[in-house]
């Protein structure tokens, strides 16, 4: 290590809040080639999710956090923008501010242009009140990091952030994780648990997307973690994480279109042998001439079209639950079986709760073509009590 470096004065090291996005940067530098000396970056890729909370000033934080990364830690920075970066609505503005800056005798805009600023220039850029500095920081830098050592501090860095939110000792956009979502341990738990699922119908190699995938840490993907799971799964060894990166990027600023990431990762020899042992021999369950293939993640009835399912829908979790028990399962075992937010609630809730989620299976079971009446007759309801399915099934 440089003993120039000013690792004990870093800010991250000492910071009581994070962003996710903070994470996101630093995973993203790591999973860069190390055979490379230098690495050509967009800076828009490290933008996510700050560009859905902190537009339009994302893109500064993050060039700001580069900028310690690179006085702490040693890495190498410079920055290039060109006159396509620089974009407006009015082409007349855009015109008007490209030929201000290209005759500026101002040499940092000189720089900008010509693809010299250093990081010491950007960081002047950063805190100056120069005319047009806006019209530079707001455009799409392209980036050339040269890593040096800084890849193991940055490591640590992340080690460490990671640490704290696994203990639940760092906070969220000031609030604590605690309070306002799922403790570490418990996604870990529900991840475990629903993992089988995932290697056995895309086998060790999986991509995660976030909107599509979040419950496999939680039922209320409000309260989910998504790339900080991820990271504390990695530090215990459960995972490798061999890919990250933004999607829905190119959304407009007030779009209802969440950005979100995919991350790619390996699941461990362990963890996948252990997932395959917990795994039942037989994930295909029928009812009369309705067949629900867990495996694969389909639904059939009589000799229609199979229809794509998700085995972690409530929904389908609560036919299956029916279809392996033979006797009247009840609200409270059915909110415990399938992790429902209710179960701890009162009764009469957890009544409702249940009995919402068995009007939901309505419309899906129609969709593989069964009938209301062959609907009303499979599934029995016991007043106040639960469910179960009937027994004689030979008309159906």
């Amino acid at each position: 290590m440089k003993k120039n470096m000013k690792i004990k004065n870093s800010k991250f090291f000492k910071q009581k809040s994070y962003a996710t996005w903070q994470l996101f940067l630093l995973k993203s530098l790591l999973l860069e080639p190390d055979e490379a000396d230098e690495i050509e970056t967009n800076l828009e890729l490290y933008t996510y999710p700050a560009k859905q909370k902190f537009e339009p000033f994302n893109e500064r934080m993050v060039l700001a956090m580069l900028l310690e990364l690179a006085e702490n830690f040693g890495m190498e920075i410079r920055g290039l923008i060109t006159e396509g970066a620089l974009s407006y609505d009015d082409p007349d503005k855009r015109l008007q501010v490209i030929s201000t800056i290209e005759n500026s005798s101002e040499p940092l805009y000189q720089k900008a242009l010509k693809g010299g600023l250093d990081a010491k220039h950007i960081s002047t850029l950063l805190n100056s009140n120069l005319e047009y500095r806006d019209d530079i920081l707001d455009s799409k830098f392209t980036l050339y990091l040269k890593f040096n050592d800084s890849k193991k501090e940055i490591t640590r860095l992340l080690n460490h952030l990671t640490a704290l939110f696994m203990l639940g000792k760092i906070e969220k956009h000031g609030q604590f994780l605690q309070h306002t979502t799922y403790t570490y341990e418990y996604q870990k738990a529900t991840f475990l648990k629903n993992i089988s699922s995932y290697i056995a119908r895309f086998g060790k190699n999986l991509d995660l997307k976030e909107s599509k995938d979040a419950k496999i840490f939680g039922k209320d993907t409000t309260k989910v973690n998504f790339l900080e799971t991820l990271l504390g799964l990695e530090k215990e060894g459960y995972i490798t994480i061999i890919g990250i990166s933004p999607i829905n990027f190119d959304i407009p600023q007030h779009s209802k279109t969440k950005q979100e990431a995919i991350v790619s990762l390996t699941v461990s020899d362990d963890l996948a042998q252990t997932a395959q042992l917990a795994r039942p021999d037989n994930e295909v369950f029928t009812w009369g001439k309705l067949k629900i293939d867990m495996t694969k993640g389909i639904m059939q009835y009589k000799s229609g079209k199979a229809k794509e399912i998700s085995p972690s829908q409530d929904e389908i979790k609560l036919l299956v639950l029916l279809m392996q028990t033979n006797r009247i399962v009840k609200y409270s075992e059915i909110a415990k079986k399938l992790d429902m937010n209710c179960q701890m609630a009162d009764p009469a809730e957890v009544a409702r709760a249940v009995q919402y989620l068995r009007r939901n299976i309505v419309p899906i079971l129609e969709g593989v073509g069964m009938t209301r009446r062959e609907i009303q007759n499979m599934i029995i309801s016991k007043r106040n009590i639960g469910y179960k399915l009937r027994r004689s099934t030979s008309s159906l």
